[in-house]
């Protein structure tokens, strides 16, 4: 059931995608921060939670993990057909989330910020494939 799975580009595309959330959560800080209601004291003092983190490292690995079983089951005969899976399936992550926003009373932008990060993710692990 389960094709044999190439570990390295595995292993890239996990880092490309926790690399993305990283960059993207930092160039957005200020507006995800008045989104969510938080401060930079709140992150920055002891109170921000670690387990934030590990669940953001764990989502990161399991995301890579499919993806990876995602692009091994569609055979892409090329990077145009990678990049197309990548994107797809980083706007299924982001519209299962928004619908969730929806339903929180979470504003538009906090949809945009987090939706973003979803398919720019999924694309930098597709980039990943598309040159492996």
């Amino acid at each position: 059931m389960f094709p044999e799975i190439p570990l390295v580009p595995l292993i890239i595309a996990f880092a490309a995608n926790f690399v993305v959330g990283g960059i993207w959560y930092g160039v957005f800080s200020k507006p995800w921060m008045r989104e969510v209601g938080l401060d930079e004291a709140t992150i920055k003092g002891g109170n921000w939670p670690m387990p934030a983190y590990v669940v953001a490292v764990v989502g990161a690995a399991v995301q890579a993990f499919v993806f990876t079983l995602i692009v091994l089951w569609a055979r892409p005969t090329g990077a145009g057909q990678t990049l197309l899976i990548g994107a797809l399936v980083g706007a299924l992550a982001a519209f299962a989330t928004g619908k969730h926003h929806a339903f929180s009373r979470k504003t538009w932008t906090l949809f945009a910020i987090d939706g973003g990060n979803d398919v720019f993710g999924f694309l930098a692990m597709s980039v990943v494939y598309a040159l492996a």
